[in-house]
């Protein structure tokens, strides 16, 4: 749960469902300021401009009954109408990062004395630091605006920005740092609110989850706190009139509709009803009733109090901040897959945060991952294993052919705007390749990253996330302008949620993690003290079950095979580069060594995921299994799940389940993996 609900300790409803949880709040004014006292300061990274209509209206279309008769078609077009409608509310503040930076740039003389604004390679936590240290010594009445993107406790900028790293710059000012107002355009802001007070802002606001409403209630907010209003009534009422705007926007929309139906779904719409919505909702803590003239601090304190204000009833307050304590998309995504990038990383020297970067931004936080696709690889050999796929692609000019833009086929062409240059987006499909897991996922970008000359700087700087990034785009990765920054504003959260180290034991390991650019982090995981590798009678086990080919084969499910169940590639046999050292066949000696070459991997993968300890039997059996199943179904598997628990019967009873593959997109129960998997369960029994 976040930390600002642990301090709530009542409640008493208010106008349109408000609750304002009431602490001790302290008197603070002391001073006489004037206009040529107030600072404005924004962090702006990626332009501060995203508008996220395609997954709002996702999770609009989700949450309306009826909503199947919406096609994909009817929901570009929503999206469309949504984007234009938006743009036409707030003058443009949508386009582009330079119309948004003129508009709080006018704000001086008027209102503010002084107006920064740290944008692209300044959107940096020193920065920000440098700068608040600046205007407090300075004793300027700083508000703050944050227009970037976030997670819990984190503030999306190149190397992240943390409550903790708030509350560092007051320890760095000698005391609370001159902040009148912070306003947080970022999800899951409202975690941070707590810090911002903590190092001496009077007031602060931010979302309670996710926020699906970014920009139109940002212009709103900003519209309504330079006309004088309180600043809860200036955050909360801009939340409540884009509800109000949105509702009149869709249901119109959806109510013109050809189509039967559409009228009973249009009147089912209310966005102050949809969770997602909910999730977008401010929490207001602090001195909630300062204006932009309110001038008079004493700045000697931070304000500690639990004093807040939400838009939404109790209940859905406590249950969505509930949920905020699961773990995140970003979360879930990061220690899912952290194994597999560590194992990318042995393989091609780029650091594993950058790998889980790109895998999480092409795939939407593993969201948008068909066929475990979790690099966007796009496929030209029409026998391996591939999916078409809608996608987008960049350009400047909008007179491309299919493959100029590398597309299998252009649905439409529609002029947009990045980084402030005219660009042409491109919709439309093309062929990428798929997986059976996402194991070969990451294995496949391990050996394009090392085989494929383009990205040869790529990998040479590899060790560097950040100049991994720039590498990446300036070899034609994507061809998305904003590709290496968006990444480089992803990698940090990556950073919060790998695998936290455990105590250090007599019972433990350590593994040394060096990303490469300035942190070093020892993880130490606790396992059994064991060196887990294959007996004789493990490789056996084996190679009875594989039987012996000298000659290449495709296997039972279709993959192009050698010697003892050597695999080779995925897919028949079909004169791959793969093939070409066994293209006269192996002899059986040569067939043992490449099975115990295969089995290597499957020892390492038993070591680092195995925390119990097992006898030579168990390691033998769990041995053939995995090299039978593969690294990535064991470690999701219950399995294992259940030997970490030390439920070695359960465990045992969980090898029959494994005995069917997948042939012709079907899976199939094999008569021979249902006579493996009994012997592999019996030697783990004895």
């Amino acid at each position: 749960m976040n930390k600002y609900l642990g301090a709530l300790p009542g409640s008493r409803g208010g106008q349109y469902g408000a609750n304002q949880f009431v602490g001790t709040a302290q008197s603070f004014m002391s001073n006489s300021f004037s206009v040529s006292d107030r600072a404005l300061l924004i962090l702006m990274e990626n332009g501060g401009i995203d508008l996220g209509i395609p997954e709002m209206v996702d999770k609009l279309i989700d949450s309306l009954p009826g909503a199947s008769v919406i096609g994909d078609s009817i929901k570009g077009q929503i999206v469309d109408f949504l984007r234009s409608k938006l743009r036409s509310i707030s003058n443009d503040i949508l386009e582009g990062a330079e119309l948004l930076l003129n508009r709080y740039t006018d704000a001086k003389p008027g209102l503010y004395s002084e107006v920064t604004v740290l944008r692209a390679g300044a959107a940096t936590y020193q920065e920000l630091k440098s700068n608040l240290l600046r205007l407090s010594q300075a004793k300027k009445i700083t508000d703050v605006i944050i227009l970037t993107h976030g997670g819990k406790d984190t503030i999306w900028v190149k190397s992240g920005i943390s409550g903790n790293d708030i509350r560092a710059i007051k320890t760095a000012n000698g005391g609370p740092l001159t902040i009148r107002s912070v306003y947080m355009m970022n999800c899951v802001g409202a975690s941070m609110n707590q810090a911002w007070l903590d190092a001496g802002a009077r007031t602060s606001a931010g979302t309670i989850g996710n926020n699906y409403l970014p920009e139109p209630t940002t212009f709103f907010f900003w519209n309504n706190w330079k006309a004088g209003q309180p600043f809860e009534t200036a955050v909360t009422g801009a939340y409540r009139k884009t509800i109000a705007l949105m509702n009149d926007a869709v249901r119109g929309f959806i109510d013109a509709l050809p189509i039967p139906g559409t009228s009973l779904i249009a009147r089912a719409v209310n966005f102050e009803n949809f969770d997602f919505v909910k999730q977008s909702s401010p929490v207001v803590q602090g001195q909630r009733t300062l204006t932009i003239s309110s001038d008079d601090f004493d700045f000697t304190k931070s304000l500690s109090s639990s004093l807040a204000t939400t838009v939404i009833p109790v209940a859905d307050l406590h249950r969505l901040a509930g949920a905020l304590s699961d773990p995140t998309p970003q979360e879930k995504f990061t220690t899912d897959n952290y194994p597999y990038a560590q194992a990318t990383e042995q393989k091609t020297g780029i650091a594993a945060v950058a790998i889980l970067a790109q895998a999480a931004l092409e795939s939407g936080w593993g969201k948008s991952a068909p066929g475990n696709m979790f690099f966007g690889v796009k496929s030209t050999n029409e026998k391996e294993k591939r999916q078409l796929v809608t996608t987008f692609e960049y350009n400047q000019s909008d007179k491309l052919t299919p493959a100029q833009i590398g597309l299998d086929s252009i649905d439409k062409i529609e002029p947009t705007t990045l980084n402030g240059k005219p660009y042409f987006k491109y919709t439309g499909k093309a062929w990428f390749r798929a997986y059976d897991s996402p194991e070969e996922s990451f294995t496949d970008h391990a050996n394009l990253m090392l085989n494929n000359g383009r990205y040869k700087k790529a990998v040479e700087v590899g060790k560097d996330p950040y100049a991994f990034f720039d590498a990446l785009q300036a070899a034609g990765y994507a061809q998305s302008p904003t590709y290496a920054q968006t990444l480089k504003s992803i990698a940090h959260t990556i950073e919060k949620y790998i695998p936290k180290p455990v105590p250090v034991t007599s019972q433990s390991r350590s593994l040394s993690y060096s990303p490469g650019y300035g942190t070093s982090r020892n993880y130490s995981y606790d396992k059994s003290t064991h060196t887990y590798t294959l007996s004789d009678q493990g490789v056996n086990l084996i190679k009875e079950f594989e039987g012996f080919f000298a000659k290449m084969y495709n296997d039972p499910v279709g993959h192009c095979t050698i010697g003892y169940g050597t695999l080779l590639h995925k897919g028949n046999c079909n004169g791959d580069s793969s093939e070409q050292p066994y293209t006269g066949g192996v002899t059986e000696d040569k067939a043992v060594d490449l099975l115990k070459k295969e089995a290597s991997k499957y020892e390492k993968v038993l070591n680092d995921n195995v925390t119990v300890d097992l006898n030579q039997n168990q390691v033998d059996s769990l041995i053939s299994f995995v090299y039978n199943v593969g690294a990535g179904n064991f470690r999701q598997s219950t399995l294992l799940k259940l030997l970490n628990q030390g439920k070695f019967s359960d465990a045992k009873n969980e090898f029959g389940k494994w005995n069917k593959a997948r042939k012709d997109g079907k899976l199939i129960e094999l008569p021979g993996l249902t006579k493996r998997r009994k012997a592999e369960a019996d030697l783990f029994g004895k």
